[in-house]
């Protein structure tokens, strides 16, 4: 019979503020492989559009809701500066 040794109590439970910091660093992390998967590996990253755009989906909720749906026009001087083959929101 193999006899496993117990993890001591300070590996287990790790203080509130490294706990914290670990998940903050962990979502960090994880915005920032996003944001360069969206801008560089995405299958629309080659398309023309605001960076903006390509890297977050508030882009879209910004005119609509703080600009109070000036969506459909902001579209339109888009379509004007980058031509009707373009990407203004990535999905995933």
């Amino acid at each position: 019979m193999v006899v496993v040794p117990a993890l001591p109590m300070s590996l287990i439970a790790l203080p509130l503020p490294t706990a914290a910091l670990g998940v903050f660093c962990l979502s960090l992390g994880f915005i920032l492989v996003r944001l360069i998967y969206r801008l560089l590996w995405h299958p629309l990253a080659s398309f023309p559009g605001p960076r903006r755009a390509a890297i977050t989906t508030w882009y879209r909720a910004y005119y609509d809701i703080i600009l109070d749906g000036e969506w459909v026009y902001h579209l339109e001087s888009l379509h004007e500066k980058y031509g009707q083959d373009n990407h203004f929101i990535i999905t995933l």
